[in-house]
């Protein structure tokens, strides 16, 4: 399967398979319960960057009939940067170990 991964940033396609496994799977299960979750918005944010300039080539609109997913890629980094500047919030496991 890395061989149908894009290799952006010329890590390797296993390099850039586990980067975005990572940031799709554990990031995102961190991000949901709400543990170490400043880290995990900015790596998933990073993730969705790298495929949104290198990859997609900023594509927000479709080319005539060719549908493009920019619109909901730009809502999720959004959605990062708000959780990457406001934090977890009071029902996270980050604010149960702050107390």
């Amino acid at each position: 399967m890395s061989t149908h991964i894009p290799d952006p940033l010329h890590i390797g396609e296993a390099g850039s398979s586990a980067f975005a496994m990572i940031s799709d799977s554990f990031c995102s299960i961190l991000l949901l319960i709400g543990l170490m979750t400043r880290w995990a918005s900015l790596f998933v944010l990073m993730t969705l960057i790298v495929a949104w300039s290198l990859v997609d080539r900023f594509a927000y609109f479709g080319h005539g009939w060719i549908p493009e997913h920019g619109e909901g890629t730009v809502v999720y980094m959004a959605t990062l940067v708000a959780v990457l500047i406001a934090g977890p919030g009071r029902y996270s496991i980050d604010a149960l170990l702050k107390e």
